[in-house]
């Protein structure tokens, strides 16, 4: 059938999703069809998409006789009112009924039409028994042929409002009207009705008559029964297809209709023969309802509009004149024929784009796995909520299911998704009614209810971890679980943000998985662990926005040898980060741990690595004075296949020798992925790399794992320097690992030696490096080059300015 999308009535101030939505059913053996239906909420708009399996149109005894009622009706009006100067009816209005219930209901209702036309004839227009046989083949088999035409160009009894349609309907009238003509016409020959030379004539105005009537009925007819389906099945009746339009709007069209068709009678009553030229007075208001109206009652409208010309002009009356032969026949006929079709197709073609915009809105709204709204949606109707004040007090939940990467991982991404729709389902159903569920990517949820006023969230959201806790769910010969992190916050009165709420929502939710998963945390501002999250993630899209605007900074330190004279630059390059607003540097310590927690930290050491490398290639007499370059390396970009990629392209065109390369690698980002570590150490190592083991004693067993580690230097952790002097225990690990290094053939760096006491401890006890302010405070790179000589004579010990910084 055709079913014609309306436009959506007033909605609230606000619209969300209900969370009883029914996510789109599993493949059955018919295929499913959507229908839009409104629900309970505003935007986008409030729909739901219902998906059902269609079942065939139902056959129930009063359908049929309301079409034989309303077929001898058209027929009443076709012969008592439109008579043609020929007595043949001027336009038959019960062909466009015959092709609707024909592509309806298929053959059996030509059959119907058969019965009917001897019905007819008895009780409206008599008829010689020689004419009857042509009359019934006439009606009934021009219907079949129509339907032919109309299946035959792909149109079927569930076809949408497309302009398609609409040619396949004027096709399918086409075929009907020849069949019927034909059929019919020699009927009337044949019976001495007419005379065989007015053959031709008879048939065109019997085709004119055939051919408005399914214009004028068939398309209406089958919009009327798809809205009344779609009623009877629970959508709404005015779908969300049109433009937003008041009563307004539709007091000032009806008012300039009927104005129109005044003038329409008033100058046709004062020369009647202006009054048919007038007619497309209406035709215009036609258009503005196609534009702007339901399509529905565009066609309905349209269909009306043509039958009063129609019955004006044969009967004669308000300056319509009955045409006088068969050429001023055909040419009302025609006139009217397209007075009707320009609307509906126009109607039919915003309908269609409609249609296709909303597909669109459906497609950028609503997450195809589960059914579920998605993101766009949460954040719109989350702004349309907040702006409400019958929406406060706001639940505003974040939802994040726990090691769900695991499943995916060692099940197959099919259990991941299978397991997503069934935990929609289930959070579905555990919510309120008038609580709102969105899917918004990946593993994560969030619900909004607004005007919150039930029990204690804490509680209600504990509840529902539990039942997903609780969930079992089958996949192939085992059962799959999983628990949820949730975060949450209660939107009260006053001005709220959206994106602040947000942010803190995302926040507790992190906070409940780094507590251990499981649980539900509030987003509460006094919370310490929320408060460091909310911090963490400000660093976030700092360290972003300093990578795209290029604000970071790098810096040189000296390590300087202790053991005699060594040629050279010794330096270790460090991190700054500029400030956008103040101009400040930013030492490591404000943002690496953010960069570490939220995975940024291969992106700093993508850049430190490039530009370092930039900057010597650049300046190749500096760089030929270089001995040593230290750059440190996260724990991260050991274990990122993409950085080690990136890193052996990087040194393979890059013109600084390689064997003055060194990077430095914490002892704990080692051990966490020891395997992994030493692949990536090997692989640098077979190009000329050196390595060093950064803040070594910090780490556990760190003695047991050393044998596996090919590092050539030791940096001892730099709280164990400072407190040497002070402290017999720092002093006896400092000892030891000198020991170690000189065993394994290493080199030893002393860390945060910042007085000259402590320097010359330090070389006394062996080591053959040392770092820190007693030797030079980090300076920018350019700077650093810039100075003439390394440091002063011996140790090249500077005064000490400041307090250390642990770079």
């Amino acid at each position: 059938m055709l079913a014609a999308g309306s436009a959506c009535g007033p909605r609230a101030a606000w619209d969300l999703h209900p969370a009883g939505e029914r996510a789109p059913p599993s493949p059955v053996s018919r295929t499913p069809q959507c229908r839009a239906q409104e629900a309970p909420g505003p935007r986008h708009g409030g729909r739901k998409l219902e998906c059902h399996v269609p079942s065939p149109p139902r056959r129930h005894p009063g359908v049929f006789l309301a079409a034989a009622l309303l077929y001898l009706l058209a027929a009443w009006l076709s012969i008592g009112f439109l008579r043609g100067p020929d007595d043949v009816a001027l336009i038959w209005l019960p062909a466009g009924i015959g092709l609707a219930l024909v592509i309806l209901f298929g053959a059996r209702a030509a059959v119907m039409v058969l019965l009917l036309v001897p019905a007819m004839h008895a009780l409206l227009a008599p008829v010689p028994w020689s004419f009857l046989p042509f009359s019934m083949l006439a009606n009934a088999l021009g219907a079949l042929a129509g339907g032919a035409a109309y299946s035959a160009l792909g149109g079927t009894a569930s076809s949408r409002l497309t302009v398609q349609t609409g040619f396949q309907i004027l096709i399918g009238a086409c075929a009907l009207a020849a069949t019927s003509a034909a059929i019919g016409t020699l009927g009337l020959v044949l019976s001495g009705l007419a005379a065989g030379e007015d053959w031709p004539t008879k048939a065109l105005a019997w085709a004119l008559g055939d051919v408005f009537g399914v214009i004028a009925l068939c398309a209406t007819l089958l919009l009327c029964i798809g809205a009344l389906r779609r009623r009877q099945q629970g959508a709404a009746a005015d779908g969300p297809l049109a433009p937003r339009r008041g009563w307004l709007e539709y007091i000032l069209w009806s008012a300039l209709s009927v104005a129109a068709i005044a003038l329409v009678f008033a100058v046709g009553a004062r020369s009647g023969s202006q009054a048919l030229g007038l007619a497309g007075l209406p035709m215009t208001m036609l258009l503005w309802s196609a534009i702007r109206f339901p399509p529905l009652l565009t066609f309905i409208l349209t269909t009306v509009f043509a039958l009063v010309v129609a019955t004006l002009t044969g009967l004669g009356i308000a300056g319509f004149r009955v045409p006088s032969g068969a050429v001023e026949s055909a040419v009302l006929v025609g006139f009217l024929c397209i007075t009707m079709v320009v609307p509906q197709i126009l109607a039919g073609a915003i309908h269609e784009n409609r249609v296709a915009a909303l597909r669109l809105l459906r497609r950028a709204l609503r997450d195809p796995l589960t059914g579920l709204p998605n993101r766009a949606a949460f954040e719109e109707d989350l702004r349309a909520a907040l702006a409400s004040p019958s929406a406060r007090p706001l639940l505003v939940a974040y939802l994040d299911l726990d090691q769900f990467k695991i499943i995916n991982d060692t099940l197959s991404h099919a259990a991941g998704d299978a397991l997503l729709r069934e935990l929609a389902g289930l959070i579905r159903g555990a919510l309120p009614e008038h609580a709102y569920l969105f899917r918004l990517g990946g593993d994560e949820f969030a619900v909004l209810q607004p005007g919150f006023e039930d029990e204690d969230p804490q509680q209600a959201l504990e509840q529902l971890c539990e039942r997903i806790a609780d969930f079992r769910f089958a996949w192939q010969s085992g059962l799959v679980s999983t628990r949820a992190s949730v975060g949450w916050v209660l939107a009260g009165e006053g001005e709220v943000d959206a994106g602040a709420l947000l942010a803190q929502v995302d926040a507790a939710c992190f906070t409940a998985k780094e507590l251990g998963g499981g649980r539900v945390q509030r987003a509460d501002a006094a919370d310490a662990a929320v408060r460091e999250r909310t911090s963490a993630m400000h660093w976030v899209m700092r360290i972003n926005e300093a990578l795209e605007q290029d604000r970071f900074e790098l810096f040189c330190q000296d390590i300087a040898p202790l053991q005699g004279d060594s040629p050279g630059r010794h330096f270790e390059v460090l991190l700054r980060k500029r400030e956008s607003t103040t101009g400040a540097l930013l030492a490591p310590a404000e943002f690496i741990a953010a960069a570490e927690r939220f995975g940024l930290s291969s992106r700093l050491d993508t850049w430190v690595v490039n530009r370092c490398l930039d900057w010597l290639e650049d300046h190749p007499q500096q760089a030929a004075g270089v001995r040593l370059c230290s750059i440190n390396l996260s724990a991260a970009s050991l274990v990122d296949p993409g950085f080690g990629r990136f890193l052996q392209q990087r040194l393979a065109r890059s013109s600084f020798p390689l064997s003055r390369l060194c990077f430095e690698i914490t002892e704990t980002g080692a051990v966490s992925d020891l395997g992994r570590a030493v692949d990536f150490i090997r692989s640098l190592r077979a190009l000329g790399c050196r390595f060093a083991l950064d803040d070594f004693g910090t780490g556990f067993c760190s003695f047991s794992y050393l044998p596996q580690l090919d590092v050539d230097l030791l940096k001892i952790d730099g709280s164990f320097v400072r407190d040497a002097a002070d402290s017999p225990l720092a002093l006896a690990i400092v000892q030891s690992i000198v020991q170690i290094a000189r065993v394994t053939g290493r080199q030893s760096v002393a860390e945060w030696v910042e007085t000259p006491a402590l320097a010359e401890q330090m070389r006394t006890l062996g080591l053959d490096y040392a770092q820190g302010y007693a030797f030079g405070r980090p300076r920018p790179m350019a700077e650093y080059f810039a100075e003439a000589e390394i440091g002063a004579s011996g140790l090249g010990i500077r005064p000490q300015l400041e307090p250390a910084s642990e770079d």
